[in-house]
């Protein structure tokens, strides 16, 4: 028997490629062409910010077609729709005091921004004529949208998931504020979430409602149970342990491909490996280092916080140019702390090191494909997408076991011949050192280390395997819905 499609509808406040500020961007533009590629219907909604280039995307005009109840007031908002990849709807939330501002993220009232959002993304079904089976929102941003429906006890409703990236960044509000901006949630019963979780965040009413919680790696659900990883929600998130599960994110491999991507002076494959030394080379020339084919390069691109392991590099870093014959390739943004640590680095060690500020895709893409190994020594990482793209790119990653960093990179051993990658347990600069020495005495073994590039390049880390496993979570959620099971305060 066929088993029926669904109709999901994804809630998210960035996506590629229209907005991006991190990797919730990637996954709320990939995920959903998985599932369309499977025959399921999905939309995605948005908000228009200003940056929303509406030549380029084709925007439709802005029609009056949303009522959104905020704040004890009805307001109207605009709706623009676009046709992304596979032929997905997307919509924009059209609201210029919300959404034309100079940054997505980061302004003084984005609790109130995304609120609106998120209860605006609501009404979108009815206004164009759809009613999905499930409503999919993504990390706090959105969880307001799976609180609502989640905690409606009024005749059917869809099913409800939240998807967290990141449980670092809840959404933090005073406890007045709720009562200020959804004046119905005491008859939802938020407020007793809020009391009985000692949590107060917008996050925390998502979890607290949602028929199905998931992380983006099995590791970094459990790791949020804990106090070290929770950030005050652990209790909360030990609560829903039943609904809480975790799915490795994917990446695109027909954008992502070495074999066609227009960044690499040089394309390559798997079976055919040679060419990649060129752009080995290249990315040398491009740092301002020397042209050496014998020593490895250490690669890095990321942004410049502590959750990335900045610390701990900082201080092993010097070491290793030091003692070792490594080259190291830095492309980055951060923590002002962190520019200049990396600067003092890069200007002791001219012919060793290059510290590049900033964002520059295509250098991003060059280093993926021209480092030997990438390094990736993060205090904590939900999933992670430098170490699956530097497999895909032949680079061998280096990564602390953490999160989605334990689910996918194994350490090699010293033969080469387990794995895909060096690992590191403790979160310790010394630590560092020596598995960075590991790597550079492993580089050494040539025919062995050619093999494990191969093998990490025909691994198979795209999003069709993972969208099967979130298709069986909405399944599960629509269940935990229909049963009169689903999320609520306890």
């Amino acid at each position: 028997m066929a088993v029926p499609h669904l109709k999901v509808l994804f809630v998210a406040a960035e996506a590629v490629p229209y907005a991006k500020v991190g990797g919730l961007a990637d996954v709320a533009g990939a995920l959903p062409k998985a599932l369309a590629r499977m025959g399921h219907d999905v939309r995605v909604v948005l908000p228009r910010y200003s940056s929303i280039d509406e030549t380029r995307f084709k925007l439709s005009a802005s029609r009056d077609a949303l009522a959104v109840t905020y704040r004890g007031q009805r307001t109207r908002a605009g709706l623009r729709e676009a046709s992304g990849a596979e032929g997905i709807p997307v919509y924009f939330i059209e609201s210029p005091p919300h959404f034309h501002r100079p940054t997505i993220y980061s302004q003084p009232d984005d609790l109130d921004r995304f609120a609106f959002f998120a209860l605006a993304a609501l009404e979108v079904p009815g206004a164009i004529g759809w009613q999905p089976d499930v409503v999919h929102a993504h990390d706090w941003h959105s969880a307001l949208a799976v609180a609502r429906a989640g905690a409606s006890r009024s005749g059917p409703r869809p099913a409800t998931v939240l998807t967290i990236h990141n449980v670092q960044y809840q959404g933090n509000f005073g406890p007045e504020w709720l009562g200020q901006a959804i004046p119905d949630a005491a008859a939802l019963g938020m407020d007793r979430v809020l009391a009985s979780g000692g949590n107060h965040s917008v996050m925390a009413l998502g979890v607290a409602h949602a028929d199905a919680v998931n992380t983006v790696s099995e590791t970094y659900a459990r790791e949020i149970l804990t106090p070290e990883y929770g950030y005050g929600m652990e209790r909360l998130l030990q609560s829903r342990g039943d609904r809480l599960c975790g799915i490795i994110n994917g990446i695109d491999y027909a954008e992502l491909d070495p074999a066609t991507d227009p960044a690499l002076p040089v394309h390559y494959s798997a079976d055919r490996i040679a060419p990649r030394a060129r752009n080995k080379a290249a990315l040398q020339r491009r740092a301002g280092l020397p042209e050496k084919t014998d020593v490895p390069v250490l690669g890095m691109v990321t942004r410049l916080a502590d959750q990335k392991g900045l610390d701990i590099l900082a201080r092993a870093l010097p070491r290793a140019l030091d003692e070792m014959d490594v080259q190291f390739v830095l492309l980055g943004t951060g923590q002002p702390e962190y520019h200049r640590l990396m600067r003092e680095v890069a200007d002791r060690h001219k012919d060793k090191a290059a510290f590049v500020e900033g964002f520059d895709p295509a250098l991003a893409q060059l280093i993926y494909g021209g480092c030997d190994v990438f390094l990736m020594p993060s205090r904590f990482e939900p999933c992670g997408l430098g170490q699956l793209i530097a497999l895909r790119y032949g680079a061998i990653p280096l990564a602390r076991r953490t999160g989605g960093l334990a689910d996918t990179v194994q350490d090699c051993g010293d033969a080469l011949d387990r794995g895909n990658g060096f690992v590191f347990e403790r979160y310790d600069a010394e630590e560092l050192v020596g598995c960075i020495r590991r790597a550079a005495r492993a580089y050494a073994k040539k025919d062995a280390w050619r093999q494990l590039m191969q093998k990490g390049m025909r691994l198979d880390f795209s999003w069709d395997a993972s969208a099967r496993k979130y298709v069986d979570l909405y399944r599960r959620a629509m269940g935990w819905a229909a049963g009169g099971r689903g999320g609520g305060a306890k």
